[in-house]
């Protein structure tokens, strides 16, 4: 039984077991970027859907230039893991500090530079709330919590040490602007000596909380942008924009992100329009992924109408490779699972896929195909399935046919019965010569409930 793939570290690099989708050349141009852009620092941005392999993609990548690539420092970051943390300055000065004092070569202790640098910014950053300054004027007898909760009279007796907090911001402007070169400074000293870029991979931005994400992005920008330092976001970017909306309210978000980005970089996949795939020379990524996850329990057959219906389904409503596994394990816990394959017929196959494609991507609509308050126009079209390629593909062809078929009330049955038409073919399609209905839809779907594939 397999619910989720196996975790992998990507220790290797891209090898031919781990890059499963031959995406070793996206990451030879993010090097040529990297390493040859006349820009003396850049944000770069790999953006694409949750669960479609990005972190997947960036790991290799770290593993890949450890490994293999003497010019070039890289960093792996986080930021899920890190956004507990109040404030990302701290959070991301920590693991640059790691790499600065894993140079042992350089002279003068260029760490304890940047440690000096960076504790002078973090005092800055700590006291940069009204909040943490109240508490710190009263020492500390006040939380940011017990003071939120505090009635009017309280908060108008500590006025003073908000005015006096402000006050000091003012006289300490100069300071913190002196502090924050100094540090640019010490960046890119480490730059010089070493005469190696540094590639800092930011990865689950998107993920992490959204007050967090944006202050990191801002303090890239104005603290962190220095020579030989070049920054991989890696987003969701329909994602990460909603959270710049929600902070800053009605505003332009992708104009706001384009000012922190240089350039934008998404993952490369083979969908089925490709030539090479329709003409059964290569598969498409989606079903490659599907195909890559049952090596071990061997429920689906390459080309098959399963695998095959089930990718198209998966690939014209543009779901994720995570998805496309939701769908793999409603397979992997039915008991009998060896009647997948032993099953026989086209019919079955597709309506399998179809099921199984409702279940998880779209249960509302597998609801209404089940008690058949709906049309097949309606579920042809909200499964994203159009008119003109229902002709074209053997497999959608099947599955228009399952689906009017699943619909057709008892007497529509009987007059089809009745009066044969020598171009209805539906029942023919269906039933081939056991001239019964059939409830592959009703079956499958209590089969799924069940976990256990009964006979037809």
């Amino acid at each position: 039984m397999i619910l989720t793939t196996s975790e992998n570290s990507f220790n290797d690099g891209f090898t031919d077991d781990s890059d499963l989708f031959n995406r070793k050349p996206l990451f030879e141009q993010i090097m040529r970027v990297t390493l040859q852009a006349p820009d003396e620092n850049l944000v770069l941005a790999l953006e694409d859907k949750w669960g479609n392999g990005k972190s997947a993609f960036v790991k290799m990548m770290t593993s890949e230039i450890n490994l293999r690539h003497d010019d070039l420092n890289i960093i792996y970051f986080d930021a899920y893991e890190n956004d507990y943390q109040t404030d990302p300055f701290i959070s991301l000065s920590s693991v640059i500090y790691e790499m600065i004092e894993g140079e042992k070569t350089l002279a003068p202790k260029l760490g304890e530079k940047l440690l000096n640098a960076s504790k002078k910014i973090g005092v800055s950053v700590l006291s940069h709330s009204a909040k943490f300054a109240i508490s710190a004027a009263t020492a500390n007898l006040l939380t940011a919590t017990s003071l939120e909760k505090a009635t009017d009279a309280l908060t108008d007796s500590l006025s003073n040490p908000v005015e006096e907090y402000i006050a000091n911001k003012i006289k300490s402007a100069k300071n913190e602007r002196n502090n924050i070169i100094y540090f640019k400074q010490t960046l890119e000293e480490f730059f010089t000596k070493t005469n190696k870029k540094n590639l800092i991979v930011i990865d689950e931005l998107d993920r992490a909380r959204p007050d967090y994400s944006l202050d990191l992005l801002e303090k890239i920008k104005h603290i962190f942008s220095v020579k030989g330092f070049v920054f991989l976001l890696v987003v969701n970017r329909d994602q990460f924009e909603k959270s710049i909306e929600c902070r800053y309210g009605n505003i332009d978000s992708r104009l706001y992100l384009n000012k922190f980005i240089h350039y934008w970089f998404s993952l490369p996949k083979v969908t089925r329009n490709n030539e090479r795939v329709k003409e059964g020379y290569q598969q498409s990524t989606m079903e490659q992924y599907l195909l890559s996850i049952d090596k071990k329990q061997r429920l689906l057959t390459r080309g098959g109408p399963l695998v095959n219906t089930l990718s198209m389904l998966l690939e014209n409503n543009g779901c994720s490779l995570r998805e496309a596994e939701r769908c793999y394990s409603v397979f992997s816990v039915i008991d009998n699972k060896h009647l997948i394959t032993e099953m026989p017929g086209t019919v079955f196959q597709v309506s399998l896929a179809l099921v199984c494609f409702l279940k998880v991507c779209s249960p509302a609509l597998l609801e209404k195909l089940i008690k058949k308050t709906i049309t097949a126009e309606r579920v042809i079209s909200s499964i994203n399935i159009p008119q003109n390629e229902i002709n074209k593909s053997e497999h959608f062809y099947k599955l228009n046919c399952i689906i009017n078929y699943h619909l057709l009330t008892d007497d529509e049955m009987r007059e089809r019965r009745r009066i044969p038409n020598p171009k209805d073919s539906l029942l023919q399609e269906i039933e081939g010569s056991r001239s019964r209905r059939i409830e592959y839809i009703d079956s499958i779907y209590t089969s799924f409930n069940n976990m256990t594939i009964s006979d037809f």
